[in-house]
Order: structure tokens, then C-alpha cells, then sequence
């Protein structure tokens, strides 16, 4: 019986339905890929930024929150009730002054606020002064002829020639602010031959605050007693100013005063606002009255606490279509940078 061979065909191609139904299938694939890709890439972008903001946030409130918690630190002195005597007659353009915090609403104008913060941008600004409790001496003696404090034996200090500096007197009840003139570590003087001391006697008891404006009665003066504790004087000036790393931004700065005047340090770039308000107590009982802007405060001594409210803003372009944003009374512009609000209230203990 003969074999019946049977033909088969072979397919070699596609149709051109089958193509197009496959690309059709493909960029949808692709789509969806691309996606969950762009989602992926802006989540991180915005963890990133986010992360960015609050790490600056972090590190700008511990700076801030130490300086004002010390404001008006005098050690076992409490600055409403001391004799305080200042004899630095430079006030280092604002910076140098025995009131132990000053606020400064924001403006536009240079004029408004002292030389040493003529860079601040349009916004609030604060001064903190404190004796620096970690950087305590302890005495052995003060001469008041030569103006100048020793130690016990085998005793010194770290401090530099020029630094600025805080007595107080061991009953707690007398503090003088004055410049060292000394250039060794075993006495420290505030001689005023060529320094910024004006000469006046550092310690009087029958005044309250005195300064290089008064004359000082030479028949109360008294000499700081064995146990006096000297400590370095320090003034931060924080405020917002265009930063000095990255053209265009801005940055919270802090102003220090050092020996040779002052000088600034960036501390977080991004911060494009800075609203503060003090908490006042009008009794005097120990709690807060209410809360005033700077240009409100009739009496500096009777603030007790410092609200902070400062608004941070992404390093990058985050979101994909630009939006206006609106935090407390202010507006922001139309970009698509990610902002966000950090809030903190302060209590100076020293108050």
C-alpha cells in the first residue's frame, strides 16, 4: 500500500495585527514600569528632602534652644537682683550689652537691626547673652590696684588675651563683665591701657549697673572675694541671611562675639522664616502672661520664655507642578519646592 505523505507548512513571519497587538501589549507593560519607577524615584526624592529638612530643623533648635534655656546666666547670680558692673566700653556694632535678650522684628530695612546683623533678610531676629557655665574658673584673690585675679597654686585657665568675660563675686551678689588684658594663664586682668576696658573700677557696692558712662564712688568699693567665679561672656545673634555656601538660599546664621569683634557661622541652609515671640510674665510669678512680638516688648527683663517658628525649605525641586503655600501670615512663592513648619517654646531658666 503506497505511503500518503502528508505536506506541512511552516510558519516564517507574523501578521501585522499580531505586531501591533504586542507593542499595544508591550507599552502598556512599559508604561506601568515607568510608572511605579517615577513614583519610586519622587517617594525617595521627598523622603530625602523630607529628611533633609528635619535633620536641619534638629540641629538648628538644640543650637538655639541651649542659648536662649542660658539667657541672662550669671552662675549663682541672678541678673535682676545682681550689682552688675560692665566696664568693655565697645559694644562690638550692637553685640556687647549686659541686657540678657533682645528681639528685632523683620524688616526690609538694614537700619532696623544692629551693624552686626546688617546682612539679615527680611525677618526676626534674636540676641541671647549668658555666661557659659562649662567654662568656670574659680579665684583665689582680686587686686584692685592692678585689676587683675589670681589663682590658687598649681591653678590656671584657658582663657585668651582679649576674650571677653563674667566675675562673680562669691556671696552671689556683685558681677562685673570686662575684657581679659592678661596674656598668661595664671591671672587674668582687665587692665584699660590699649583694651577695650574703660578703667572704671569692676566692683562697687552701692550702685546697681554701673558702666563706662557713670562715674563710680570710690569710697564703696570692695574687692571680689576668694571664691569668685570667672566665666567666658558669650553673646549669639541668630538671624536669616542669604547664604554664603549656596547662591540664592537662605540660611539661618548665628553672629558670635569673639575677641576680635565678631563673626558668623551658617547653621542650616534652607530656612526661609524665622517668627518669634516672647513669653511675658507681668506679675512676676513665674509663668507666662502672654506672648509679644519684639517690637511689642516694653520690658525685656519680664520675658520669661521665646516662641520659635521657623519655616524650611527643600535643597531641590520636589513636587512635579508648582504650587503657592500659605504658613502662619506668610506666603510663599509660587514653586515646586516642599516647605515645612518647625515650632518650639523655650523657658529661659535663668527666669
Amino acid at each position: 500500500m503506497p505511503t500518503k505523505i502528508q505536506n506541512l507548512t511552516t510558519q516564517t513571519g507574523v501578521t501585522l495585527i499580531e505586531i501591533m497587538v504586542s507593542m499595544v501589549i508591550s507599552l502598556i507593560i512599559l508604561s506601568g514600569i515607568v510608572t511605579v519607577v517615577m513614583s519610586t524615584h519622587n517617594s525617595f526624592k521627598t523622603e530625602t528632602e523630607g529628611s533633609f529638612i528635619q535633620e536641619n530643623a534638629r540641629y538648628a533648635f538644640d543650637m538655639m534652644a541651649r542659648d536662649v534655656r542660658l539667657a541672662g546666666n550669671l552662675g549663682c547670680a541672678d541678673i535682676l537682683y545682681t550689682k552688675i558692673s560692665n566696664v568693655v566700653e565697645n559694644t562690638y556694632d550692637g553685640m556687647h550689652s549686659t541686657q540678657f535678650i533682645e528681639g528685632y522684628e523683620a524688616s526690609p530695612n538694614a537700619s532696623d537691626y544692629p551693624d552686626a546683623m546688617s546682612d539679615a533678610i527680611n525677618s526676626d531676629a534674636i540676641i541671647v547673652r549668658f555666661a557659659d557655665p562649662e567654662t568656670i574658673v574659680t579665684t583665689k584673690s582680686y587686686d584692685s590696684s592692678t585689676k587683675s585675679f589670681s589663682f590658687l597654686s598649681g591653678k590656671t585657665h584657658k582663657f585668651s588675651e582679649g576674650d571677653q568675660l563674667v566675675v562673680v563675686d562669691s556671696t552671689c551678689r556683685n558681677a562685673g563683665y570686662f575684657e581679659n588684658t592678661s596674656n598668661t594663664d595664671s591671672i587674668l586682668a582687665h587692665t584699660s591701657g590699649g583694651s577695650g576696658n574703660c578703667g572704671n573700677t569692676l566692683y562697687s557696692d552701692s550702685m546697681k549697673n554701673l558702666n563706662c558712662d557713670k562715674t563710680y564712688p570710690t569710697g564703696s568699693v570692695k574687692s571680689y572675694s576668694n571664691g569668685s567665679e570667672v566665666m567666658e561672656y558669650k553673646v549669639h545673634a541668630y538671624y536669616i541671611a542669604e547664604s554664603s555656601v549656596l547662591d540664592g538660599v537662605p540660611a539661618l546664621k548665628r553672629r558670635r562675639l569673639s575677641k576680635s569683634g565678631h563673626f558668623t557661622e551658617e547653621l542650616a541652609q534652607g530656612v526661609e522664616s524665622m517668627e518669634i515671640q516672647y513669653g511675658i510674665d507681668s506679675d512676676d510669678d513665674g509663668n507666662v502672661d502672654h506672648f509679644d512680638n519684639a517690637d511689642t516688648v516694653a520690658d525685656w527683663t519680664k520675658v520669661i520664655a521665646a516662641r520659635l517658628e521657623l519655616v524650611f525649605r527643600s535643597q531641590t525641586e520636589v513636587f512635579a507642578e508648582a504650587q503657592s503655600v500659605t504658613i502662619g501670615a506668610k506666603t510663599f512663592p509660587n514653586d515646586r519646592y516642599l516647605r515645612q513648619l518647625a515650632a518650639a517654646t523655650i523657658k529661659i531658666r535663668n527666669r
